[in-house]
């Protein structure tokens, strides 16, 4: 028991330092949360617009086909005569190429590839656009050269300086500027560029930031504070589960096909699947040795001799 005559002396509680207050330790997470959160709604709205624009297109395309099927179709309300349908049909289908490419490949660099351009109802757009974009380029070289201001509004930016070139009405130049020439700080700036890269690295990015904003939160809702090995954890499995997903329901391998003497099975490893394998692999791999040594010792074991059977008798 404590002496009540002895005075219970209380030590001072020093105050919390600023650089170690709840704010400042949260700020450098919150910031970087904001900036995944940024990035991920980028992705997902140019991944969703695509997915419109293509429906739409082939939505187009199979209407011009129905109109073009026959003499007596062309005739039908709202089908062209079968000389215009053939040129519209012919367009659609060459949009839905360079569509296809620009989700397979991207467009970096070109800027006139992007789905802005390849899916305008304008014709000819995508060819006013690589018109536009090489006079531009060679207008703002020799400003530069000059040191004089870039000006993308000179009439002479318009107008066909060669046999075979082309004018540019005002209209598709204000169309087209704010594509060949995105703002700062949006999804087709050049230090994002969006809209140009491949359909494929936009899934990837979006579902590791998906993954990386979970793990801020996480760390947000326990401590305040998520250090970078946490978030690269989060990443990591992010990268899983974007494995995963792209592996579907063909785990090993891609599927079959079937041709005139039967179905074939195609037994092509699933690239997605192997490498989702070799992360659990490599994830585990302690318990992945120890699993392969077992089994590796289990067969590798000399099989006792057998003794010759002597019939009876």
């Amino acid at each position: 028991m404590p002496d009540p005559n002895v005075p219970v002396i209380v030590a001072p509680v020093s105050p919390v330092p600023w650089y170690r207050a709840e704010w400042v330790v949260a700020g450098p997470n919150v910031v970087l949360l904001a900036f995944f959160v940024y990035l991920c709604v980028g992705a997902l709205t140019e991944i969703s617009s695509r997915l419109a624009d293509y429906k739409g297109l082939q939505t187009y395309l199979a209407a011009l086909e129905v109109c073009g099927a026959s003499p007596e179709a062309a005739k039908r309300p709202g089908c062209d005569p079968t000389d215009v349908n053939l040129s519209k049909t012919q367009t659609a289908q060459d949009q839905t190429r360079n569509y296809d490419r620009l989700n397979s490949r991207g467009s970096s660099g070109d800027r006139c590839g992007v789905a802005a351009v390849i899916t305008s109802p304008h014709g000819g757009f995508r060819e006013d656009c690589a018109v536009l974009n090489q006079r531009m380029t060679q207008a703002d070289a020799k400003a530069r050269a000059n040191s004089q201001p870039i000006n993308h509004a000179e009439p002479f930016l318009l107008k066909a300086t060669f046999p075979g070139d082309r004018d540019v009405s005002e209209a598709t130049r204000g169309e087209l500027e704010p594509i060949l020439y995105p703002p700062f700080a949006t999804y087709s700036w050049f230090g994002f560029d969006f809209d140009s890269r491949p359909k494929e690295d936009l899934f990837f990015l979006f579902i590791i930031l998906s993954a990386g904003v979970g793990s801020l939160v996480a760390g947000l809702r326990s401590s305040g504070f998520t250090t970078v090995k946490d978030v690269a954890v989060g990443c990591a499995l992010g990268f899983a589960v974007y494995l995963l997903i792209k592996g579907g329901h063909m785990v090993f391998f891609t599927g079959s096909s079937t041709t005139a003497s039967g179905p074939v099975v195609n037994d092509n490893l699933n690239p997605f699947s192997a490498a989702l394998a070799g992360f659990l692999v490599g994830l585990f791999k302690d318990q992945a040795i120890g699993l392969f040594g077992g089994v590796f010792a289990e067969a590798s074991k000399i099989p006792p001799e057998k003794k010759p059977v002597t019939p009876p008798g």
